[in-house]
C-alpha cells in the first residue's frame, strides 16, 4: 500500500457507450541501483608467474600428514587459503565492471577482431583482383572470429 501514489478513475477516457471506467493507478516501483564491488580479473592474470609464487608459498608448508582431528584439518585449511589469496592478491588486479560491459568478451576476441578487421581492410585494397589470397584469408578469419563468439 506505501508503493501506490494514485489509484483513480478517469471519467474523460472513458469509452462512448459504456459504463466502464477507466482506473489509472501510479505505484512508486524505484528499484535501487545495485553497488559494483571491485572483483578479481583472473582473465588478465599473469598465470606462470602466480603458479611460481604459489609453488614458492607452498613448498614451505609441512609435507603433509595424517590428519588427527578437526582442528587440525581447520588448521592446515586456513593456512592453504591464506597462501592462496596471498598470491591473488599479489597477482591478480582489481577491477570495477561496467553495468553496460559485455562480460562475455575476452582478450582473445579482441585480437582476432582486430586481425579480422586489418584483413578485411586489405581485401578491400584489392577489391578489383578477386584473385588475390587476401579475400581467402579475410574470409577464413571471419569464419574463425565468428565461431569463437
Amino acid at each position: 500500500m506505501n508503493a501506490i501514489i494514485k489509484c483513480d478513475t478517469e471519467d474523460s477516457k472513458r469509452p462512448i457507450k459504456t459504463d466502464h471506467y477507466p482506473i489509472v493507478t501510479q505505484i512508486d516501483i524505484h528499484a535501487p541501483r545495485k553497488a559494483w564491488k571491485p572483483r578479481w580479473n583472473f582473465r588478465l592474470t599473469d598465470w606462470k608467474e602466480m603458479v611460481k609464487t604459489l609453488k614458492g608459498d607452498l613448498a614451505n608448508i609441512p609435507p603433509p600428514t595424517e590428519i588427527a582431528n578437526i582442528q587440525e584439518f581447520n588448521n592446515r585449511l586456513k593456512t592453504l587459503n591464506e597462501r592462496i589469496q596471498n598470491a591473488i592478491e599479489k597477482h591478480v588486479k582489481l577491477m570495477t565492471p561496467s553495468p553496460y560491459s559485455k562480460r562475455w568478451w575476452t582478450k582473445e576476441l579482441a585480437d582476432e577482431k582486430k586481425k579480422m578487421q586489418q584483413l578485411g581492410g586489405r581485401s578491400k585494397y584489392h577489391q578489383k583482383n578477386t584473385q588475390h589470397p587476401v579475400h581467402t584469408e579475410y574470409r577464413q578469419q571471419r569464419n574463425q572470429y565468428s565461431e569463437m563468439i
